[in-house]
């Protein structure tokens, strides 16, 4: 009977394994989820800032263009050349 209890003691150790082998292939997943999910929340931040930056730059130059065409309006009504 040594060599049942042998192989019932391989088996046991052999669903160890894989326990201990799924275990850490899950960790891995989960892990690598975990990166995953706070790189894409850093690239969504930095999406919006950059949107933000852009909606802001827009808004500036249209801002000036206004102000431009003002002025000139100004100098016409007042007869000024330039």
């Amino acid at each position: 009977m040594p060599s049942q209890t042998r192989f019932n003691g391989f088996c046991d150790a052999m669903v160890e394994y894989h326990i201990d082998q799924k275990a850490r292939k899950m960790a891995e997943v989960e892990d690598l989820n975990k990166k995953f999910a706070d790189y894409k929340r850093r690239m969504d931040w930095r999406h919006k800032y950059r949107l933000k930056s852009l909606l802001f730059e827009e808004m500036v130059r249209k801002a000036e263009r206004e102000a431009k065409c003002h002025k000139q309006e100004v100098k016409k009504w007042l007869g000024l050349r330039g």
